[in-house]
């Protein structure tokens, strides 16, 4: 039996084709005008307001277009949704992803900067190896993350990452001016900057030395 791919985005990249996405606000209106255009997927923007699981899933059902259920045979939106959903914080947010995956939404864009978007596909692995194959099966290697609920495992894992920086049990969205930031591979400016790496990167060394009284020379200096 060959089931139709239901994630129009990663059926486009099999084929070698690019994707394109737009963003929108979550609204059926929005929604309901992009059903119809010529995307591939559209990002519901909804990390910078109140998370609303009502109205992704209003979004999500006005998507649906009858006469291309009936033409395509398939219930899969011609343009696939997505949610672009706040980082975990504090607070920790993995509930937004599981709320937002349970509506039918086929991948998940987590907000982070207006310069970095990371999505990935929720993809399972029985093994630690095929698991660790999977992370680094991509050009890219700027952060990455581990989840476990023994630290060491965790930890041994993210030591096999071919990552700049890896955080176990945390986001990916991490920084702190004190510890140097980079990536490896295609990712990052191919150094590092931040913490004592930004002592040579950034600034000149100096010598300077300081006497609480001046030092006496003798005549004629």
């Amino acid at each position: 039996m060959n089931i139709p791919r239901l994630n129009g985005i990663i059926k486009v990249l099999e084929q070698g084709k690019h994707a394109f996405v737009s963003f929108s606000p979550a609204d059926t209106v929005s929604a309901q005008s992009y059903a119809s255009e010529p995307y591939d997927g559209i990002v519901f923007e909804m990390e910078h307001g109140a998370f609303d699981t009502r109205t992704l899933r209003d979004c999500l059902q006005y998507m649906f277009n009858r006469r291309q259920i009936v033409e395509s045979a398939s219930l899969a939106p011609a343009v696939t949704p997505l949610v672009r959903i706040p980082p975990n914080g504090i607070e920790m947010n993995q509930w937004i992803a599981k709320q937002v995956l349970d509506a039918g939404v086929e991948l998940i864009v987590v907000g982070g900067t207006a310069a970095v978007m990371m999505g990935a596909p929720v993809v399972t692995f029985d093994t630690d190896d095929e698991a660790l194959a999977l992370a680094n099966d991509s050009e890219y290697g700027l952060t990455g993350a581990v989840y476990s609920r023994s630290i060491s495992r965790g930890l041994a894992l993210a030591q096999r990452f071919r990552s700049g920086m890896v955080h176990v049990n945390d986001q990916t969205v991490n920084d702190e001016a004190t510890i140097p930031f980079g990536g490896m591979g295609a990712s990052g400016n191919g150094a590092r900057f931040g913490g004592a790496a930004n002592w040579d990167e950034f600034t000149e060394w100096q010598w300077v030395t300081v006497r609480e009284d001046p030092r006496s020379y003798p005549y004629p200096y």
